[in-house]
């Protein structure tokens, strides 16, 4: 009921994507009598494809919103990581560079991967720890993961890996054949190709076992507001070894390429330490590293790690096993086959990956977006939600499924506007990175506030997003002026007018929504005719959405008659006049009346699945990608 309150057209405003659609007929017409399992799920789902096609997720170990996720992170022949590694992991690379603490999960950037962890037999010279010089080569057939665990076996040295997480945590056992020297490599200096790490410093305590420090990296998102600052801490042991001794045999640092064997500390943006551990007379050596992280200091990084101290590897892993049930449980299934299954529960877990839970659990804070500590006192700040994508499905999913994280999200979004200026286009860490257009967290929002949370300043908060959809702001509408005037954007302005127009009239739906339901109506009234601003950018002689100049003229791709990926379209953000032609989520009865009725719509529709496919089997390489809009 509290979806279609007051809204002018037929059809529920709020956003229910493919994925949401496919959860809420699960639960509605299957009865319940088979509870998921971790075992259900295959955490490489969305690890291959090309360029759009390709969903940049790690099977690495991480849990449910988990800041680490620490996994592998791959590449080919000669050191080759193709550009749509955004994950930091491809099905189809040969080599193992290290293990990364940090990985981005599904965008089409590329940020993360840092804080790289990698065991070597190795002697340590200067062409090991330069351009990846520790790497591997690795088979798939000797990967185990599922999530909140993963492992594989490295080809050199035949090194049993095994990865599990926490929240702040990693803990790490590599199990080296006795028969060559085990040592490990903690390389501050990587980052994905697109990325840099602009500073770092690191230590070794020799007494404690213990390796500090930490890292700024600018990626293709952190760059864009400085740069994010991790803090690490990483204690080693070896089981087999006395506790009142230090574990490594083998210790030093390393400074853009210099090897200090004994060295104890360094900082530079190409730094690292590598430590080496003693002889065993079991059949492997065994060695253990718990690592903990922090965006405070390296004494949280070192408390946070303390909640992982007195465990052992397998209470970690069977934590993470417990938390990834406690989220799969909440939907039970009947029927399908066990590929089905398979699938459904596989994008389930995706969709948990993130946002990010950025609160820390030694002491319950966060880095704000102000750069200053806060408290979470009750709730948890959670960051890295590519807004763009996931209000459509995701985020109403995470609702109906999660309240307690819908309320997060809401308390989160406003915190951010309060420590910042305004509400994030696309929250990552702790800044704001303007990617991609739109003001999608309103939608988030009146979601939630539809939905019955009310735990917030609900005026102050419309008045801020009414701000956000009437003036320039530093991180709302691009061209907003031009689009208050004249009802759209127009292609004279950026070659995104057509995409913005289409964009900003599903969000004013959404303050329509929200202005009837707190009474004001003179807002709801204003709102609900902005809604409409998707007709201006209408050809009608075309039937296509189209770019349109200043004077009012249209300009239709020539393209329009066919299919040309996205790599060659030039007229629309991440897609072409066909894609874009059906997004009109808020209003789907009015779309269908600008096509002259559903028997009308639903042929063109059906030609674009035809094109679609035809056009996948022509050029798999630039998908169609029928499901993005």
């Amino acid at each position: 009921e509290r979806r279609n309150v007051g809204f002018p057209f037929s059809h529920p405003f709020l956003p229910m994507g493919a994925a949401a659609l496919l959860v809420l007929w699960l639960v509605g017409s299957w009865v319940g009598v088979v509870g998921a399992t971790s075992d259900q799920v295959n955490v490489f789902v969305g690890t291959s494809g090309e360029g759009y096609g390709t969903a940049g997720l790690n099977p690495g170990a991480q849990v449910p919103l988990g800041v680490v996720r620490v996994g592998p992170d791959t590449c080919k022949l000669l050191d080759v990581a193709l550009p749509w590694h955004t994950g930091g992991y491809h099905f189809s690379d040969s080599h193992i560079r290290c293990f990364a603490h940090t990985h981005m999960v599904g965008a089409g950037v590329r940020d993360n991967s840092n804080l790289a962890f990698m065991p070597t037999n190795k002697e340590i010279v200067k062409a090991l720890v330069t351009n990846h010089g520790y790497r591997s080569t690795f088979q798939h057939n000797s990967e185990v993961a599922r999530p909140g665990y993963y492992a594989v076996t490295l080809d050199e040295p035949g090194t049993r890996v095994e990865l599990t997480a926490g929240f702040f945590t990693a803990f790490h056992r590599y199990s080296f054949p006795v028969t060559a020297p085990a040592r490990v490599v903690i390389d501050l200096g990587y980052s994905l190709p697109a990325g840099t790490v602009k500073d770092a410093s690191v230590a070794v305590n020799v007494t404690e076992g213990e390796i500090s420090g930490w890292l700024i990296n600018h990626g293709d998102l952190s760059g864009r507001f400085g740069g994010v600052k991790l803090f690490f801490s990483a204690r080693f042991h070896v089981p087999q070894s006395p506790s009142s001794t230090t574990p490594f045999n083998l210790f030093g640092v390393f400074n853009d390429g210099n090897v200090m064997v004994l060295g104890q500390s360094t900082t530079g943006p190409r730094v690292g330490a590598f430590v080496g551990f003693p002889p065993s007379v079991e059949s492997t050596i065994v060695v253990e590293a718990r690592v903990g992280m922090s965006l405070v200091s390296i004494e949280k990084a070192r408390e946070n790690r303390g909640t992982i101290d007195p465990k052992s590897f397998d209470e970690v892993v069977q934590e993470a096993d417990t938390r990834w049930n406690s989220v799969l449980e909440l939907v039970d299934v009947e029927g399908g086959s066990s590929e089905d299954r398979t699938a459904f529960f596989s994008f389930l877990y995706n969709v948990f990956m993130s946002p990010s839970n950025l609160t820390e659990p030694a002491g319950r804070v966060f880095l704000g977006f102000d750069k200053t500590v806060h408290e979470a006192n009750g709730w948890n700040f959670l960051s890295d939600m590519s807004l763009w994508d996931t209000h459509r499905t995701a985020a109403p999913l995470q609702g109906l499924l999660t309240p307690h994280i819908q309320r997060d999200v809401v308390k989160s979004l406003i915190a951010m506007k309060d420590q910042g200026g305004d509400l994030p286009r696309w929250p990552f860490w702790y800044g704001y990175t303007g990617c991609m257009l739109g003001t999608h967290a309103d939608i988030v929002l009146v979601d939630a506030f539809l939905k019955g949370e009310r735990d917030f300043d609900a005026d102050a908060l419309f008045d801020s997003m009414k701000l956000q959809a009437t003036t320039s702001r530093p991180h709302g509408r691009g061209h907003v002026e031009e689009y208050m005037q004249q009802g759209y954007v127009s292609a004279d302005s950026t070659r995104k007018g057509t995409s913005e127009t289409l964009e900003y009239a599903q969000d004013d739906g959404a303050l329509a929504l929200m202005a009837e339901a707190l009474g004001r109506v003179d807002d709801a009234a204003a709102f609900r005719k902005r809604a409409l601003n998707y007709r201006n950018v209408w050809d009608p002689s075309e039937k296509f959405f189209c770019p349109r100049q200043r004077d009012g003229t249209f300009a239709c791709p020539k393209y329009k008659d066919d299919l040309i990926g996205i790599f060659k379209s030039t007229d629309f953000v991440e897609g072409d006049a066909w894609q874009w032609r059906w997004y009109v989520p808020h209003d789907p009865e009015g779309l269908v009346s600008l096509f002259g009725g559903p028997d009308v719509f639903v042929r063109e529709l059906e030609t674009f699945f035809e094109k679609s496919l035809a056009f996948s089997r022509y050029s798999p390489s630039q998908p169609i990608l029928l499901g993005r809009k």
